[in-house]
């Protein structure tokens, strides 16, 4: 799916990635590294298809990533899998990047059997282009977000 120079990483499979992945997740989205190598290093013995994380390589440089999981601290506990934590370096923006990883979350979903792929945002335009469905809205800490499904 991905032309060089870009690689997509299943952490799970390289854990070799697995020390910048943590930074790279806990740098783009502010959040203290303690919980991102909790859930990242977890996912690397888990028998379960979830949760399972990403990043996007050009070169030796991390320029996207995502996560697939089962929770993603809202209202809807009984929807899952999740699309989160997606992102794609400011410079590297424009680029086709972001739908490149939604896709690779779409077929990795369709490979694991789930029907559906759920995700939420403060977005209002960005995933109905790609296929999600605006549903409502899921409530976490911050208040309401913006709740999309993608039917596979």
């Amino acid at each position: 799916m991905l032309t060089k120079p870009h690689q997509l990483i299943a952490i799970s499979q390289h854990p070799d990635y697995l020390a910048a992945a943590i930074t790279y997740f806990s740098e783009a989205f502010g959040i203290p590294e303690e919980i991102y190598r909790d859930s990242i290093t977890a996912s690397l013995t888990t028998t379960s298809t979830l949760p399972r994380f990403y990043v996007l390589v050009k070169g030796t440089e991390l320029v996207g990533c995502f996560g697939l999981i089962t929770n993603d601290f809202n209202s809807r506990q009984d929807l899952y899998p999740w699309l989160a934590a997606l992102f794609v370096s400011e410079k590297y923006r424009g680029q086709g990047l972001g739908k490149l990883l939604i896709q690779h979350a779409v077929s990795e979903v369709k490979e694991m059997g789930y029907p559906s792929l759920y995700l939420v945002t403060d977005h209002s335009s960005y995933y109905e282009k790609f296929g999600f469905e605006h549903l409502g809205s899921a409530y976490g800490l911050d208040g309401p977000a913006r709740l999309y499904a993608y039917q596979i």
